[in-house]
């Protein structure tokens, strides 16, 4: 007995430890950003639905996700619930009492939570339909009448307080009934009241039966909704387990231990079974998923350099990550210089919203924002709040739109919702004093900044992402963001020609680029274009860099680029082999490997498009 609960007390350590320096709950906060409203109003909306009750609760737990130390004590507890409950499950189903059907189902738990979108509502319906099962099977009566009548409450209440529980415990049930009662027929009653359930909940909350049939299985509507296998790896192997241990035929028990054990064994006993246990919660870790939602984080702190650290490391990146990156770029003084030192998208534009991910919405607003483009900031937040609901993150960047617009009702609007949250009210009652106090703007840098660079005219339509580049520039010429976001996107379409056309502009910044200075892709760039271009271009070309002077060692790395791929020929594999880890930085790679986004500009003129000329 000692011995178990040595060994129950250092695996709910290493459960704190795993969650708070491996997980870091605060990137589930980020991601989920479950906001909870208080007041008896959203008491009552709750009350309201079939797994409102659970949602409620869940919600207001979440709120500890925000600090890193409270997140990993939720954590480890809701994943030590779920193990406690499986325990108590798989003796009821008659197997003999080990640690391990506690440890394991918690290390699962534990990998779910590494995705950094596994809410803690559902470790709570696990953990209930588990134990409310386990319950059944220990006190329900064995009478046939009486038995189902038990049943039937049962999952009614867990129907209205934890929807997704009431299949877990519906199935289990019917295990039960195979395995202990050998009765079929009310084996048969227990499974039927699954699709039974969810007609319920479908008709209650005007959903299909298909949707409402997936939210009776979390792992599986993961799967479905992610697209990808890997994060519903852990919940099914979990459901699975749980149903197995009551499938498996029981092994019977080997010899009794030894009342005494040596001091290394037990040692080895309380210290190794925990840590054997946990290896799950280690092989089934997506640390690529909370390497990605980590970028974003930092991206929204304006912690750049932190940004880039990330994003360096990161195997693949979709818009997402790239437009953090792209935002790092820009503010730390690389985004014409660096660009393809970090990923990108190859024939995407740096402002094209990725209908796959609507999770792009939101940091393609905040792009929009910085730059000055705000009505179009406006339309994709609220795009975004239709699809996620009330994101703090969301509503506060509605408050600054509004605000910057002069919509002060509007902006009040959104602070209401804020106020009534647990985690965000003061940041919305000092918002509110500046509105009343008639210059919400005054003192604020970033809105000061953002306010010069709105265009005072308003969007035509929905122009592309060149022409918006140019409509801020109009604007406020010495946009410098649009600037260099629009030397980004031509170097990105393979445009070198408008590269070199735009390098004039480089004198609207001097505080920036002085009065000789060269962005280095711009330079590289400028060298792609006249290597193969006539006199009159070249000379035209040369013109439009005025005084500025081409880096010699920028014209060095461009010779030996030409060098290598005329060594090699038709052989472009071979040649992208010996040229990436020497200029995979550059434009010139990208132009001869990728396959810039020139379609929707034209062509680029044949005088520029072989860089081994």
């Amino acid at each position: 007995m000692l011995i178990a609960r040595a060994q129950a007390a250092v695996f709910f350590a290493l459960l704190l430890l795993y969650a708070w320096l491996r997980l870091d709950p605060s990137l589930a906060y980020h991601c989920q950003q479950p906001l909870f409203f208080t007041g008896t109003a959203h008491l009552w909306a709750h009350l309201g639905f079939p797994g409102g009750p659970l949602e409620y609760v869940g919600a207001w737990l979440s709120q500890l996700l925000f600090y890193p130390w409270a997140g990993a004590a939720l954590t480890a507890v809701s994943a030590r619930l779920v193990g406690r409950a499986v325990g108590a499950w798989v003796t009821t189903a008659g197997r003999p009492r080990s640690p391990l059907w506690e440890m394991g189902p918690a290390a699962l738990v534990l990998a779910q939570h590494s995705h950094c979108t596994h809410p803690i509502h559902l470790d709570l319906a696990t953990a209930a339909g588990v134990a409310v099962a386990a319950a059944y099977g220990r006190h329900a009566p064995r009478a046939a009448a009486p038995r189902l009548a038990v049943f039937a409450a049962l999952a009614a209440l867990l129907w209205y307080a934890a929807y997704p529980a009431v299949a877990l415990f519906a199935a289990l049930a019917g295990l039960l009934e195979i395995r202990q009662t050998r009765r079929w027929p009310a084996a048969l009653v227990c499974f039927a009241a699954i699709p039974l359930a969810a007609l319920a909940y479908g008709y209650w909350r005007w959903l299909a039966l298909g949707p409402a049939l997936l939210a009776l299985c979390p792992p599986l509507e993961t799967w479905l909704a992610d697209g990808g296998l890997d994060r519903a790896v852990p919940g099914i192997l979990l459901y699975l387990l749980v149903a197995g241990s009551a499938i498996w035929p029981v092994r019977r028990p080997g010899a009794a231990r030894p009342a005494h054990e040596s001091g290394p064994k037990t040692a080895l006993r309380v210290l190794g079974l925990p840590l054997l246990a946990l290896l799950p919660a280690l092989i089934l870790s997506d640390g690529d998923a909370r390497a990605r939602v980590e970028l974003d984080r930092e991206a929204r702190r304006e912690n750049w350099g932190r940004v880039l650290e990330v994003g360096a490391g990161l195997d693949r990146c979709d818009p997402l990550q790239v437009y953090d990156i792209q935002q790092a770029l820009y503010h730390r003084g690389a985004l014409v210089d660096s660009l393809f030192a970090y990923p990108h998208v190859p024939r995407t534009a740096i402002l094209t919203f990725d209908v796959n991910r609507p999770a792009s919405l939101e940091a393609l607003s905040h792009v929009l924002f910085q730059l000055g483009s705000v009505n179009k900031a406006e339309h994709l937040a609220h795009e975004a709040l239709e699809i996620f609901g009330d994101r703090p993150s969301l509503l506060k960047r509605l408050v600054l739109i509004n605000t910057l617009k002069g919509r002060r009702r509007a902006a009040g609007t959104f602070l209401g919702r804020l106020e009534m949250g647990l985690l965000h009210d003061a940041w919305a009652r000092r918002h509110r004093q500046a509105l009343e106090r008639g210059s919400p703007w005054a003192g604020d840098a970033a809105l000061t900044r953002v306010r010069a660079r709105m265009p005072r005219a308003d969007d035509p339509g929905y122009p592309s992402t060149e022409a918006r580049l140019q409509i801020l520039l109009a604007a406020n010429r010495r946009n410098h963001m649009a600037f260099e976001y629009l030397m980004a996107h031509y170097l990105l379409a393979g445009r070198s020609d408008l590269v070199v056309a735009n390098v004039a502009r480089l004198g609207d910044f001097p505080e920036r680029y002085g009065a000789a200075a060269i962005p280095r892709h711009c330079e590289e760039a400028f060298l792609l274009h006249v290597a193969g271009a006539g006199d009159a271009e070249r000379s035209r070309a040369t013109a439009i860099l005025g005084g500025r002077q081409i880096n010699p060692a920028t014209v060095r790395r461009f010779e030996e680029f030409k060098r290598v791929l005329r060594a090699h020929g038709d052989d472009r594999e071979a040649a992208r082999g010996e040229l990436g880890p020497s200029h995979g930085d550059t434009y010139w790679y990208y132009f001869a490997f990728s396959d810039p986004l020139s379609a929707p500009m034209g062509p680029e003129p044949p005088g520029a498009v072989n860089p081994q000329q």
